[in-house]
């Protein structure tokens, strides 16, 4: 099995952070990635990979905020962009009946609108809520989607 994580950071999310069937890439230098790139423009042959992780940002903050530092400042227009560009490349370079986890906070736009970008290439299979904070009312939900 061959795994993208599409947006690795830190690897916050791994149980082992050099998983060796995993290609970790990011845009960000600082993060270490196996392979420094753009999602959007994915440097990879088409139908290679099983899996995708995609745990984007999920909304703007500060220059110095602590979000910044260990996920990237991203302005919300910038986000939108990754949402609409990522689901084709991803479409590309995953084999038939692959498999996409998205990983989505509520904070700005809603899951379902989300949703939305990936409808066409993608059928969801199932999803949860993870966790809520209730000061802004966002809600994270992990996604799963198969390749259609």
């Amino acid at each position: 099995m061959l795994i993208l994580d599409s947006t690795s950071g830190f690897r916050q999310m791994w149980y082992n952070k050099q998983n060796p069937s995993t290609i970790y890439i990011d845009i960000r230098l600082e993060t270490w990635p196996d392979l420094l790139c753009d999602l959007k423009h994915l440097p990879f042959r088409s139908e290679i990979f099983d899996l995708i992780v995609f745990d984007p940002p999920h909304h703007s903050c500060g220059i110095v905020s602590d979000f910044a530092w260990k996920y990237g400042r991203f302005l919300t227009r910038e986000i939108k962009l990754l949402l609409a560009k990522g689901p084709y490349e991803f479409h590309r370079v995953l084999k038939r009946d692959g498999i996409l986890i998205f990983k989505w906070g509520t904070h700005d736009i809603p899951l379902l609108k989300v949703l939305s970008f990936f409808t066409s290439n993608f059928e969801p299979l199932f999803g949860q809520k993870t966790s809520e904070r209730t000061k802004k009312g966002t809600k994270t939900y992990w996604v799963s989607l198969r390749k259609i």
